[in-house]
């Protein structure tokens, strides 16, 4: 994991979710294209993280691998798109993890925002793509929950995971 810096310590602080809209639409299409909205559009949209990493953003993140069927509605994704999408785009930290096992590496962005209440949210996206490729990283699921912070905090740190971007240690 040449290139990349190792970091430990607590999460960056849950960011005010006040002015992020929540989805509230009904088709799973349509909820799909309000979170494409927040990359521009269409049905597929190349970004870039800020560390540099080329994403693929597009349906991979919401359909089930094996029966290719939506997931979009599942839990609480529907209701948290647009925070969903300003994870990727704006996350707290991103973890790559090398699996010894697998030929994949994993990117895991993680945000936390917090949505009143005394509810945390927090957000997860992971895209992959084959060790040693150069090409954009593919989307592998994408999700959201008012979950307790021990939740997402065993999120972090496992073993082969290198600490890649954090926000509130990013370079201004």
């Amino acid at each position: 994991m040449d290139g990349f810096t190792r970091m430990d310590g607590a999460m960056p602080e849950p960011r005010s979710g006040a002015g992020i809209s929540r989805a509230r639409l009904e088709t799973q299409d349509q909820l799909f294209q309000r979170f494409m909205l927040e990359f521009g559009g269409g049905r597929q949209q190349e970004f870039t993280s800020p560390v540099g990493h080329p994403l693929l953003i597009d349906q991979s993140l919401f359909r089930q691998r094996r029966r290719n069927a939506w997931k979009i509605q599942k839990g609480e994704r529907a209701e948290w798109l647009v925070h969903m999408a300003e994870s990727i785009k704006a996350p707290d930290e991103i973890w790559l993890l090398g699996d010894s096992q697998s030929s994949l590496d994993n990117l895991c962005f993680l945000s936390r925002f917090d949505v009143g209440r005394r509810q945390l949210l927090g957000c997860v996206a992971v895209f992959e793509r084959e060790r040693g490729q150069v090409r954009s990283w593919t989307g592998v699921t994408s999700y959201a929950a008012t979950r307790k912070q021990s939740y997402w905090e065993g999120l972090r740190g496992r073993p082969g995971q290198s600490l890649v971007y954090r926000r509130d240690q990013a370079r201004r």
